[in-house]
């Protein structure tokens, strides 16, 4: 079994306590080596991972290339954006280095934000963010196809690269109408008033902006 002590190390698990890291033994612990694939771009995506050790790559594809787009290091987390966009593969996830991974497939990560309301709200800060990333690229290959300067196979490259992105943003905004509502529908007979009121603080528009 997963080292409690090792998932408290997680940015989104620092504040649970040992019966709400209960959900770890949902997940699957595995190891990858470097170079290996965890998902292909435009492929079905199904799994939320935790990187225990290790580093994972993503690339986005443009023309007949692999573009870097993020790395992720231990102790970070993904896959998530995925599964609460309900779309396939944004960019491919390979192995920087040999790593060790827990892994939760789909039914595993509903079952997590139904046993862990709390961590809901900064997964979908975390999306919001990464789709945001996605959006910029998508930006700048749309200002290069405005160029004109690009062959015709470079440029149709581009052209679905932005569209991913603004697919991904309208698809957000309507994941933030009906996730956060429907999670503390589904937990609050096992929540604490405090923890109802701090749910639904967290669908009020952040003041940051």
């Amino acid at each position: 079994m997963i080292d409690l002590d090792i998932l408290r190390q997680v940015p989104l698990f620092y504040e649970l306590n040992d019966e709400q890291l209960e959900f770890a033994k949902l997940g699957h612990e595995r190891w990858i080596e470097s170079g290996e694939i965890l998902g292909i771009e435009g492929e079905p995506s199904e799994y939320f991972w935790i990187i225990l050790d290790g580093e994972i790559q993503l690339t986005k594809r443009v023309g007949d290339r692999q573009v870097p787009w993020v790395n992720f290091g231990t102790h970070s987390y993904f896959g998530h954006e995925l599964i609460l966009l309900n779309q396939p593969s944004l960019s491919t996830a390979r192995a920087a280095l040999r790593s060790r991974l827990l892994e939760f497939d789909t039914q595993a990560f509903w079952k997590m934000m139904e046993l862990c309301p709390s961590i809901s709200r900064e997964l979908l800060i975390v999306t919001a963010q990464r789709t945001q990333d996605l959006g910029t690229v998508s930006m700048q290959a749309e200002k290069l196809v405005s160029l004109g300067a690009l062959t015709s196979g470079l440029s149709l490259e581009l052209r679905q690269v932005a569209a991913t992105g603004r697919q991904a943003v309208e698809q957000l905004q309507a994941l933030f109408q009906w996730l956060q509502p429907l999670t503390v529908r589904l937990n609050a007979h096992r929540m604490t008033s405090e923890q109802q009121d701090f749910c639904s603080a967290s669908k009020k528009p952040s003041s940051n902006t």
